[in-house]
C-alpha cells in the first residue's frame, strides 16, 4: 500500500533522463536517513510544520520522533487502537526529497550512483552515462503492511524464483530472488502495522535484514546492503497477552515468597536510583550482573529462533551452549576494526 503526501500538488519530475545528465545537473547521492534528517531540519529552521494535520501529540510523542529521526533511529511506536499511530508513520512521507533518481527498470528502485544488484552494476557498465534513468515520486518511496498471523517471510523478504531457477541460475544467487515488500522499498520507508501479530521468526527475519543487511532465504545468506527505514505500530496489549507461564521444573511457578526471602528495594525510576548509587556506592536496583543474566536469556531465544531450535543447553558457568558449535559462533559477533573486546 502507499500514500498519498499531501496537501501540496506534485511537481513535475526534473529534466535529467540518463546517468550522465544527472551528474551534469550537480545531483548528490544522500542515504535516506540523511534525507530525511535533512529535510527535518530545514523544516525546523524555517518555523514550517513536518507534520500537517496532527494534533495532541506536540509535547509528547512528535518530540521523540524528531529525535528518534535525527539519531537514524527504526521506530516503534506503542499505543492503543485508535490513538492515530498508523496516521503518525504515514506523514513521515512528507520528509522525502519529492522527486528521486533511480535506474530505469531496478525491481528495487537504486539509486543510479549506487546500484547493490547484479542487474543493475551491468547496466551501469554496459551504458555508462547514458544509462537511462527515472523519476520516483516520495508517495511510492512508502509501503505500508498490516501484520497477520499468516504472513509469510517471502512476502516481507522474498524468495527463491523458480523461474529464473529454470533458466540456469543457481540457488545461492541473487539473481533467482523475488523481492519481498522490505527489499522492494529501498531507499524509503516500510510500515508495519500490529507487529507483534508477526510470527516470531517473522519478525527475526525482518530484524535480522535491518541489522546486519544480510538476507536469509532458504538456507542461503545473501547480501544485500538496503537502505530502508522500517517503522511500526504496535498495541502493548500484544506484548503482554503471551499465554500461560511455564517452567522447569514446573512447580517453581506455584511456590509463593515469604518473609524470610532476600528481597530487591523499590525502585520507581531505575536511572534516578542509577545516578544515585553513582554517589552513594550503593548496588543499583538493576545490577550489570542481573541485567547480563537477563540478556542472555533474550539472546539464547533469538539464537534458538534463528537455529529452528526446540531447546538449548546453557552452561551459565562457562556461558556456552553444550554441544552446539552453531549456536556458539552466534553468542558474538565480529567486532568492527580498529575496536575489540579487552
Amino acid at each position: 500500500m502507499t500514500v498519498s503526501s499531501a496537501d501540496s500538488p506534485r511537481t513535475h519530475p526534473p529534466a535529467p533522463a540518463t546517468l550522465g545528465e544527472l551528474r551534469a545537473s550537480g545531483h548528490e547521492l544522500r542515504t535516506l536517513r540523511v534525507e530525511m534528517r535533512d529535510n527535518l531540519l530545514a523544516a525546523l529552521r524555517e518555523g514550517r510544520d513536518p507534520w500537517p494535520g496532527l494534533h495532541g501529540f506536540e509535547d509528547t510523542v512528535i518530540p521523540q520522533r524528531e529525535r528518534a529521526l535525527i539519531a537514524g533511529h527504526d521506530i516503534v511506536l506503542l499505543g492503543e487502537r485508535g490513538q492515530g499511530k498508523t496516521r503518525l508513520l504515514r506523514t513521515m512521507v512528507g520528509l522525502l526529497d519529492e522527486w528521486s533518481p533511480v535506474i530505469s527498470g531496478s525491481e528495487i528502485g537504486e539509486h543510479p550512483y549506487e546500484p547493490i544488484t547484479v542487474q543493475s552494476q551491468q547496466a551501469v557498465a554496459a551504458y555508462g552515462d547514458d544509462l537511462p534513468i527515472s523519476w520516483r515520486h516520495r508517495d511510492e518511496r512508502y509501503a505500508e503492511k498490516l501484520a497477520t498471523p499468516d504472513t509469510s517471510v517471502a512476502d516481507l523478504i522474498g524468495d527463491v524464483d523458480p523461474m529464473k531457477v529454470a533458466e540456469g541460475r543457481s540457488l545461492g544467487d541473487l539473481e533467482t530472488i523475488h523481492f519481498g515488500l522490505i527489499p522492494r522499498s529501498h531507499r524509503g520507508i516500510v510500515a508495519i502495522n500490529e507487529l507483534p501479530d508477526l510470527a516470531e521468526r517473522i519478525q527475526v527475519a525482518m530484524l535480522n535484514v535491518m541489522e546486519e543487511r544480510d538476507i536469509q532465504i532458504r538456507g542461503y545468506v545473501l547480501r544485500l546492503p538496503l537502505d530502508v527505514l522500517v517503522v511500526a505500530s504496535a498495541n502493548p496489549e500484544d506484548y503482554t497477552n503471551r499465554g500461560r507461564l511455564q517452567s522447569n521444573p514446573g512447580d517453581i511457578v506455584k511456590s509463593k515468597i515469604d518473609d524470610s526471602m532476600e528481597r530487591v528495594y523499590v525502585s520507581n525510576d531505575h536511572v534516578r536510583n542509577f545516578v544515585d548509587c553513582v554517589f552513594s556506592g550503593k548496588e543499583p536496583i538493576a545490577p550489570i550482573e542481573d541485567a547480563h543474566r537477563t540478556i542472555t536469556v533474550a539472546h539464547l531465544g533469538n539464537i534458538a529462533l534463528q537455529l529452528g531450535r526446540e531447546t538449548l543447553n546453557w552452561n551459565p558457568d562457562k556461558e556456552v551452549v553444550v554441544d552446539d558449535a552453531a549456536a556458539n559462533k552466534l553468542l558474538s559477533r565480529p567486532y568492527r576494526a580498529p575496536w575489540k573486546l579487552a
